[in-house]
């Protein structure tokens, strides 16, 4: 037998018997030894030598002292390595599925014995009774659960911990017919504006960038002076913020996409700059304690503003206003369906929004396509037949 063979041998030890496999290191080049014990009899132990010389073969066997259980890997393994690759907010909803809803259900299974019908379980135990104080929980967030799961032994499998990735074989959660996005007409937004224009002058152009550009929350508030160009009319999406455990962290955009240049109106424009002087008056006021970090949007001690206290403001002052009360990302949703309804191209408001692709716009947009149809079919009918 070749030294570069896999062999294998059985042997009895105390009352159970033992497979010992070898094989050469390929990192060292020496010969090693793999231990697979606990079987009852020698011919169940042959039967499984067998088997694994042929996952050697055929490059499929995992060493046994890769037998960690999910939670080992999860926690120690997988969590550190993939927290270098990701985003914080992506970590961080990883974390929480791993620790909230897949340690407590799967933790104690060994990794290889892991089937589909546990994952299957564990959806089911979830949507039951796997929120907080034993309440449902939401179809989108078993999916999310799913997918770092998927995810994890996509890694495990890579790394040799698995032959193969069960969550593939798994029945991936459902998640119902999203709603209808809730947007505003123009006459609601300009409403609004107006309201804000007058009571939060300070505040004010916040709400106008966000709704002239449709850009996400972090943007916004990470947006710099150092990235708006007055004399192109561009603002350049580059940094932004977010909360991680309540501490706010500045990053960058997710994709190539979201890192884009967006062009500015002439009324957003001057509400800039006249934003820009009155934020130079404030940093003269504060004096030395002055936190200049160039944002556009921050406290009065130059310091970011928190993402959710700046969502909760919006809603405070939409209900003041008297318009329909929508979450904050709804404004971006506003922005583009007036942009469809305006006759903008999807491909404009793709590249505006920082979308992966026109597909995704219309898709997302789709609720606002059916009034254009009847508009669409109209000017048709004027160009052939004349109005």
């Amino acid at each position: 037998m070749s030294r570069g063979r896999p062999r294998g041998l059985v042997t009895k030890r105390g009352s159970r018997w033992t497979v010992i496999l070898s094989d050469i290191d390929p990192a060292t080049g020496e010969r090693r030894r793999h231990y697979h014990a606990g079987y009852l009899t020698r011919r169940e132990a042959e039967k499984a030598r067998t088997a694994l010389l042929s996952q050697m073969d055929d490059g499929t066997h995992v060493p046994p002292e890769h037998a960690l259980t999910v939670a080992q890997f999860l926690t120690k393994k997988w969590l550190p390595e993939v927290r270098e690759q990701v985003r914080p907010s992506t970590y961080e909803s990883y974390r929480l599925h791993v620790e909230n809803y897949l340690v407590p259900r799967i933790g104690g299974l060994k990794i290889q014995t892991l089937k589909p019908d546990h994952l299957n379980k564990a959806y089911r135990e979830l949507r039951k009774h796997g929120g907080r104080n034993s309440r449902s929980l939401s179809d989108r967030t078993v999916e999310l659960t799913h997918v770092t799961i998927r995810h994890a032994l996509k890694d495990a499998q890579r790394w040799g911990y698995v032959n193969r990735n069960v969550a593939d074989a798994a029945n991936r959660p459902r998640v119902k017919r999203r709603k209808e996005m809730n947007t505003w007409t123009a006459v609601q937004l300009r409403q609004f504006l107006a309201y804000v224009d007058e009571n939060d002058p300070r505040r004010y152009p916040l709400w106008l960038l966000a709704s002239s550009t449709g850009a996400r929350r972090g943007e916004l508030l990470g947006a710099r002076w150092r990235d708006l160009d007055f004399a192109n009319s561009r603002l350049s999406i580059r940094q932004t913020v977010l909360a991680v455990r309540n501490k706010i962290e500045f990053s960058q955009p997710k994709t190539e996409k979201g890192r884009r240049n967006v062009a500015l109106d002439n009324v957003t424009l001057k509400t800039l700059r006249t934003h820009r002087r009155a934020q130079a008056e404030e940093k003269l006021l504060a004096g030395p304690g002055y936190e200049d970090l160039d944002l556009i949007f921050a406290t009065e001690q130059g310091g970011p503003l928190h993402p959710d206290q700046v969502s909760k403001s919006f809603k405070r002052l939409a209900r003041r206003a008297g318009v329909p009360v929508i979450p904050l990302h709804s404004l971006r949703h506003s922005h583009a369906t007036l942009a469809l309804q305006a006759g903008i191209h999807p491909k404009v408001i793709s590249e505006r929004l920082g979308h992966a692709n026109i597909t995704l716009t219309l898709n997302t947009y789709s609720h606002a396509i059916p009034s254009m149809q009847e508009e669409a079919a109209e000017q048709i009918a004027s160009l052939v037949f004349g109005s």
